[in-house]
């Protein structure tokens, strides 16, 4: 079980304007998030970390983030740490959601939640997608990087697991030893692409929008 996902919503956003509020398939972005978190069997509470007006005003388990915190170099350990001081040693089990992830259903949290609870360390679970590397590829030199001109299409690709910012579930104690919230050895919990954008450039939005209208028959 997660004792507490922490939701971060900074304003700011320089690429996307207002890139947290902004309607995303007929709901503000930070609303898909929250909406799987709420709809988690896996998560006992959650908490809005945010300095936006607006998040404030509409979701009652928003809390304005420190100004101090809310600056383009402000590190996530920072803004975890502050959050933690206001509960008791009972929350140990920590989850980070980010609202850039709205393509992550609540199916996808309490899958991670279980591969979490049912390894033998406390290694952070961190959600990924498959990255295939094709065997055709150029170095920064635009040289190749294999010399052979011919592939059979099922020899080319090699897989590959990227992190793709959906999910992170932690250990309170470990972060609190450490001020990390990553370690060493992780647990890949692997979802697939059509659920792995993460949006930080227009394209991506683009993409990921269309991705959710034909999840929604739009």
């Amino acid at each position: 079980m997660i004792d507490l996902a922490i939701i971060p919503a900074r304003g700011g956003s320089k690429r996307i304007l207002n890139k947290n509020i902004k309607m995303f398939c007929g709901k503000p972005l930070i609303e898909w998030t929250v909406d799987a978190v709420e709809k988690s069997e896996s998560v006992k509470d959650y908490v809005i970390s945010t300095d936006i007006p607006k998040i404030l005003e509409k979701y009652s388990k928003a809390v304005k983030r420190p100004e101090e915190l809310c600056g383009d170099e402000v590190y996530m350990s920072s803004v975890i740490k502050e959050l933690l001081t206001h509960y008791p040693r009972s929350v140990e089990t920590i989850a980070i959601m980010q609202v850039t992830s709205p393509l992550r259903i609540a199916q996808d949290i309490d899958e991670a939640a279980r591969l979490y609870d049912d390894q033998n360390a406390n290694w952070t679970v961190v959600s990924v997608e498959p990255l295939t590397v094709p065997k055709r590829m150029y170095n920064e030199h635009e040289e190749p990087l294999d010399f052979q001109t011919e592939h059979r299409s099922q020899e080319e690709p090699e897989i590959y697991w990227a992190r793709n910012s959906a999910i992170f579930i932690f250990s309170r104690t470990y972060f609190e030893a450490t001020n990390r919230f990553l370690t060493d050895k992780q647990t890949l919990y692997k979802m697939p692409k059509s659920r792995s954008i993460d949006i930080n450039e227009p394209e991506d939005w683009m993409m990921a929008e269309a991705l959710m209208k034909a999840r929604l028959g739009q």
